[in-house]
């Protein structure tokens, strides 16, 4: 019986141990088996690969990954571990965090606050260490895990893009109209070292406007933006986006992955949610060569949650086309500020 009277011990009153390196091939095996269908991705797709990989990844790959962390652990009735969690240190520009590399508890010892008392003791670890930030990555199905996170005061940070799927008329009707009722220009770039340093410019810019007391963290550990790094580094075209030809006021850029088109676009706050971004996606979407018009449709990045939610509450529509459809990732970033 799997329940609360099956483990009459006080859980509460149990310490919280470090893992020794000869106990995390141990922990992993606790781990992949605490993990339901549909609460980790990376677990799933290990699951869906042949027994080989499985057994290399469980008893060979993921204790060596481990085995450079920290790992602590609460036990069970039986000396097992009942919760387990791994932290990474890091440090990047000056900017110290605390990441929660994974967290755990056994189907047998749930709803009795072991991820909680793990999530706590982590925090302490930071502000003794003078790590101002944690940060964690959580599968987006797993609400019970986000639940917790954002109870005890994680903010979700941007895993959302849109996608939409134009006809080509459409899609070519809607740059020049575009072109003609407004006062942009998207200017190409050629050197990929300028690309860089402007789009990492306007987006610590919208970082600052969007969570001002994480926005230099986020800029140092997700310099491409949050949720865009399936976007490669070769096979980018990209632009500054000029107003009267001469104020720049963004950046965008356009490749093609998977047989998708993806649109990056970043702005000056001021613009987010207006006619003057209409514009933009419209001329952006109209930099696709004819001869590759998109079969499988275009998604539209935008590095910040408050962009995204600024042209969500706009509902976009390109001339004669269905408005653009909010997609998720996958997994999602959640991050503390102890500040």
């Amino acid at each position: 019986m799997s329940s609360i009277m099956s483990h009459p011990i006080d859980m509460a009153s149990q310490p919280i141990r470090p893992i020794r390196s000869w106990q995390h091939w141990s922990a992993v095996s606790s781990t992949l088996r605490a993990y339901l269908p549909g609460t980790d991705m990376v677990v799933d797709q290990i699951r869906s690969t042949s027994l080989a990989i499985r057994m290399a990844f469980q008893y060979l790959l993921a204790p060596l990954y481990f085995a450079r962390e920290q790992g602590w652990t609460i036990r069970g009735r039986h000396g097992e571990m009942a919760a387990i969690m791994y932290l990474r240190r890091g440090s990047r520009q000056g900017i110290r965090v605390m990441h929660i590399d994974d967290i755990s508890v056994g189907l047998d010892y749930r709803r009795l606050g072991l991820a909680e008392r793990l999530m706590q003791f982590a925090e302490q670890l930071a502000i003794r260490e003078s790590r101002p930030f944690l940060k964690l990555a959580v599968t987006v199905s797993n609400t019970p895990a986000r639940t917790l996170y954002t109870r005890l005061g994680y903010q979700d940070q941007h895993h959302h893009y849109f996608t939409w799927t134009p006809s080509s008329t459409a899609l070519q009707r809607a740059v020049t109209s575009s072109s003609l009722a407004s006062n942009l220009t998207l200017r190409p770039l050629q050197r990929r070292r300028q690309a860089k340093q402007m789009f990492h410019q306007l987006c610590r810019m919208e970082l600052k406007a969007s969570v001002p007391a994480l926005a230099d963290m986020l800029a140092a550990y997700y310099p491409r933006g949050n949720g865009m790094t399936s976007v490669p580094r070769t096979g980018t075209q990209s632009f500054a986006v000029l107003q009267d030809g001469t104020k720049q006021i963004g950046y965008c850029d356009r490749s093609r992955n998977d047989g998708r088109w993806n649109l990056r676009l970043s702005l000056d706050p001021e613009w987010w949610g207006t006619e003057t971004e209409r514009h933009a996606i419209s001329q952006l979407a109209g930099t696709i060569p004819p001869e590759d018009q998109p079969t499988t449709g275009i998604a539209l990045y935008v590095p910040s949650a408050a962009h995204f939610e600024a042209i969500r509450a706009n509902v976009y529509i390109l001339e004669g086309e269905p408005a653009l459809v909010e997609q998720s990732f996958p997994r999602m970033l959640m991050v503390k500020s102890l500040g």
